[in-house]
């Protein structure tokens, strides 16, 4: 009897595993699906980019929360001068659909990276003379929100703030 039931529980346990997979299958799906026609259509957002002109599109999947379950698409036109202008779109399976803040990122000076673990969105800004400085980038009703971390001499990083380079792919 105990064998039975045993066997009765393995047999449950696994097919509730089975069922979060699915879950977490679909969703990734329908964020991805998402994120796909945002890709497609890179060429019609407004990038702020001051008429520099795209030469090409690049994308990029991070978690610019560190609790984040689901990642951000950042979507950039790239300019001639190497400079991405930032576009950010968060799935929200609450809606369910996406939210696009209105303020792009860009690399005007700037950087973008992740915090360590690809966690978290971190943007290292230099204001062109002496000093530089970390913000951490997160979406806060539907708004890009930067908050300070780091403020220093120009052409350093702080030990205590991890980074990793985001991995872009080519539009094509």
């Amino acid at each position: 009897m105990r064998k039975v039931i045993c066997a009765v529980l393995v047999i449950i346990i696994i097919a509730m595993g089975s069922t979060c997979i699915a879950q977490e299958t679909d969703l990734q799906e329908t964020y991805m699906s998402y994120y796909r026609a945002m890709i497609r259509e890179a060429v019609r957002f407004d990038y702020q980019d001051f008429g520099e002109g795209a030469v090409g599109y690049q994308y990029a999947l991070v978690y610019i929360d560190e609790a984040d379950t689901i990642p951000s698409l950042l979507l950039a036109e790239l300019t001639s001068d190497g400079i991405r202008y930032v576009k950010v779109f968060q799935y929200d399976p609450a809606i369910p659909g996406l939210i696009e803040p209105l303020e792009p990122l860009n690399e005007y000076r700037n950087m973008l990276y992740t915090g360590e673990g690809g966690k978290g969105l971190l943007l290292w800004y230099s204001d062109g003379a002496f000093d530089s400085g970390i913000m951490k980038v997160r979406i806060v009703d539907g708004k890009l929100v930067q908050s300070k971390l780091w403020y220093g001499p120009n052409g350093t990083w702080p030990d205590d703030i991890q980074r990793e380079e985001i991995v872009w792919t080519d539009v094509q």
